[in-house]
């Protein structure tokens, strides 16, 4: 027990590799510490796996490859709540979010939240729960953006909206 005004000791900040982990570390790290900023240092570069560490409560990404005086800068920035990341992993979060731009163009708000749900692993009884719509209409929104998206199948959509 600790004396009373005084509180455990708790680290302003966390470099965690997730490369050899299970990708729900990060999750269990911000719960044990929520307070406690979490930067990933890395190799793994693929866009799914940092929006993932993100989502699960990471609030900076660098790459292993990145200079040193780039990770003293996230480390910075992080301590003064903002976020980095590497500049080849940003530019592949802006390439995407260019791409996934056309299909936002090219589907309807609902036809991309149900893509969105295939992506994301979700059963299609799963994404009727969701938006309170029935199985059927769901697997009516699935044939609509498969026509849109000239596909024909549930891998074709995930390495399309994934890519």
């Amino acid at each position: 027990m600790l004396p009373m005004g005084l509180h455990p000791l708790r680290p302003d900040v966390i470099i965690l590799d997730i490369q050899h982990q299970d990708a729900t570390i990060i999750e269990k790290v911000s719960k044990m510490y929520p307070e406690t900023e979490i930067i990933v240092l890395t190799q793994l570069a693929d866009v799914k796996t940092v929006r993932r560490a993100f989502r699960n409560g990471a609030v900076s990404y660098v790459l292993k490859d990145t200079c040193l005086q780039y990770l003293f800068h996230a480390i910075i920035i992080t301590l003064n709540h903002g976020s980095f990341v590497s500049p080849t992993i940003n530019r592949a979060l802006i390439e995407q979010a260019f791409s996934s731009k056309k299909y936002e163009d090219m589907l309807t708000a609902r036809e991309l939240q149900i893509a969105n749900g295939i992506v994301e692993g979700l059963s299609y009884k799963l994404i009727a729960q969701q938006y309170h719509i029935s199985l059927d209409t769901v697997r009516i929104y699935i044939k609509r953006v498969y026509r849109k998206l000239n596909i024909n199948s549930k891998g074709e959509l995930i390495a399309q909206l994934s890519a």
